[in-house]
């Protein structure tokens, strides 16, 4: 006749007692699994998280799908955040931002969309490094099922997107006039190497 040996467990039981200790190593056991189970998960959201620099162009990319980026001039652009729109570069359309939708394709847009703000759905690379990565910020705005897509570097060159740095022509115009001051005395060579330390990423 076989038995079986049951064990029960109180929860008044004194502490000290075997039964106590059961209990004691048993939730140091769940609790262990619990913080691994939320380091998982943090790691997993920290992999999953791509953050992508212009510098990083230069490079061999592991991915194309991208939270957030950083342009050349500085600009920051994150998946829920807002793309600014300037004004058409192509007399009234603009050139380096395109309609595209599932079912008509893709179609120019015009003035009437200049200066809008939109938001950021994805952020995404195309290309390879040997010939070149192009950033497109892929953004409501479009219509019906249409979303709008921006070559982000050029349409920011071009003023078709509001960026937070300046141009290559306005920043060459900032060296020149420091350049200027310099030759006339009214600023130091240390501060016009910083000046043009600042304006040399914008310049082409």
């Amino acid at each position: 006749m076989k038995s079986h040996l049951k064990t029960k467990f109180y929860l008044g039981d004194p502490i000290g007692s075997p039964i106590f200790t059961i209990h004691k190593q048993i939730n140091k056991y769940n609790m262990k699994k619990i913080m691994m189970v939320a380091i998982t998960l943090i790691a997993s959201v920290s992999v999953f998280a791509q953050d992508l620099k212009f510098t990083d162009l230069s490079t061999e990319l592991n991915s194309k799908d991208f939270d957030s980026y950083v342009s050349k001039d500085g600009t920051s652009f994150k998946v829920g955040g807002k793309v600014k729109m300037g004004l058409p570069s192509a007399q009234t359309n603009f050139a380096y931002v395109q309609h595209v939708d599932p079912l008509a394709g893709v179609s120019v847009i015009g003035s009437n969309y200049a200066n809008r703000e939109v938001d950021v759905k994805k952020i995404q690379v195309t290309g390879n490094l040997k010939k070149g990565y192009k950033v497109w910020v892929i953004t409501n705005g479009g219509i019906a099922l249409g979303k709008l897509y921006f070559d982000i570097e050029t349409a920011i060159q071009t003023k078709e997107v509001k960026g937070d740095g300046m141009s290559s022509d306005e920043a060459l115009s900032q060296l020149k006039k420091a350049k200027d001051k310099l030759e006339l005395g009214l600023i130091t060579q240390e501060e016009f190497n910083k000046l043009r330390t600042e304006l040399s990423k914008y310049i082409q």
